[in-house]
């Protein structure tokens, strides 16, 4: 999954994000988080006006729009809570009163008043695939705490900016190269010296979803010789029954 930049903000997948910092427990640290919702919802404002002296408890809603949304919600913190204890990767979260932080509405780049919100009309499975913490925050986490960053070759969608260039892109700027995956590849060249790279990243690496090992990983097997299949798509079945014997690189 790639990053997005969305108007000049850059949004991370929450299991890159943890790789961002060097100290990948950095990310529990942030209070808000985001997801990717792109479809229908029903636009409503608040509407609460005080009565006398006091304000109603009751809060009040002008009757819903019916629009279309391209962009990045904001989780609450309880919300937040709930994904960071959920006892596998995430949780069914009700999807109502969800404010848009950022992206289009009707496919026009809109200021949405903080409000308003946003009924997207039931249930948003909420996990690692579509959560995501914003570049900004982790870079006030590396600063708050000092806490070194990581750079690493990381794909951006662009989607929602024109003025990207792939030239912005983060790469490989002098990083040492983890000894224990090289010393893991060495052996992997001898067990299964037929194994291309696509075949080492899918089998040895497959619970490594985020960049940065993987990044390295195939840094080390360039230069080790490997084949370097770059073709995309998965393994053949072959190729996954003859790795099925090979080690796999343990999750850190």
């Amino acid at each position: 999954m790639s990053n997005l930049k969305i108007n000049g903000e850059v949004f991370i997948p929450i299991d890159d994000a943890r790789d961002y910092l060097v100290d990948e427990r950095a990310v529990y640290e942030l209070g808000t988080l985001y997801f990717h919702y792109k479809g229908f919802a029903d636009f409503y404002q608040n509407l609460n006006e005080p009565t006398g002296s006091c304000l109603d408890e009751a809060i009040f809603y002008a009757d819903p729009e019916r629009v279309h949304i391209n962009g990045m919600m904001c989780l609450f913190p309880h919300d937040v809570e709930q994904f960071w204890h959920a006892p596998h990767d995430g949780a069914d979260f009700y999807s109502r009163n969800y404010t848009l932080h950022i992206g289009e509405v009707n496919g026009e780049n809109i200021f949405i008043d903080p409000i308003s919100y946003f009924d997207l009309g039931g249930y948003v499975f909420i996990n690692e695939s579509n959560v995501y913490a914003r570049q900004s925050d982790m870079d006030a986490l590396s600063e708050r705490f000092g806490i070194a960053k990581h750079t690493c070759t990381t794909e951006i969608n662009d989607e929602f900016d024109d003025t990207y260039s792939e030239d912005e892109s983060l790469e490989f700027d002098g990083e040492v190269i983890d000894s224990g995956i090289r010393n893991f590849l060495d052996s992997i060249i001898v067990s299964h010296p037929k194994a291309t790279s696509k075949d080492i990243i899918s089998h040895c690496f497959e619970h490594h979803k985020g960049n940065r090992i993987r990044n390295k990983a195939k840094k080390i097997m360039e230069k080790l010789g490997i084949n370097m299949d770059k073709t995309g798509g998965v393994p053949s079945q072959k190729s996954k029954e003859y790795m099925q014997s090979a080690p796999q690189y343990p999750k850190i």
